[in-house]
């Protein structure tokens, strides 16, 4: 996570129905620094940040520190701007090969588009010193 991005994204609210799906709505803020430099005559979010905001959440869900393996999909269908309200649903799904993760995303604004993709994480080992 970049610096700037508790800044960036406020939660709202958060359901999670099943042990391994969550739902969580988010603010935008409309003052972000970031914005005077992404872009400053038409600011949008970074899909860095989109995605580094889902591993931030994933493992504030999961009490659990990942490392993302491979982005393996990421379909940025609209921009998302100051100001707007978005809704992140995560699946995390354990993949039977070496303790791997697929981690399903997707954010929806309120006009109904999307943003989708799938991130491959693996747990953070503590190495020994």
């Amino acid at each position: 996570m970049y610096d700037g991005q508790r800044e960036l994204f406020t939660l709202l609210w958060q359901k999670n129905p099943e042990p391994k799906v969550i739902t969580l709505g988010f603010q935008i803020s409309g003052e972000a620094d970031l914005f005077k430099i992404h872009f400053p005559n038409m600011p949008i979010v970074p899909g860095a940040c989109l995605l580094g905001l889902v591993l931030d959440q994933t493992e504030k869900w999961q009490s659990t520190k990942y490392d993302v393996d491979l982005v393996e999909r990421a379909n940025f269908r609209f921009p998302v701007t100051p100001g707007m309200r978005l809704e992140l649903d995560l699946r995390l799904e354990a993949l039977p090969e070496n303790g791997q993760f697929n981690l399903f995303f997707r954010y929806s604004n309120p006009q109904g588009h999307s943003t989708q993709g799938s991130l491959i994480l693996v747990e953070q080992r503590l190495e020994a010193a």
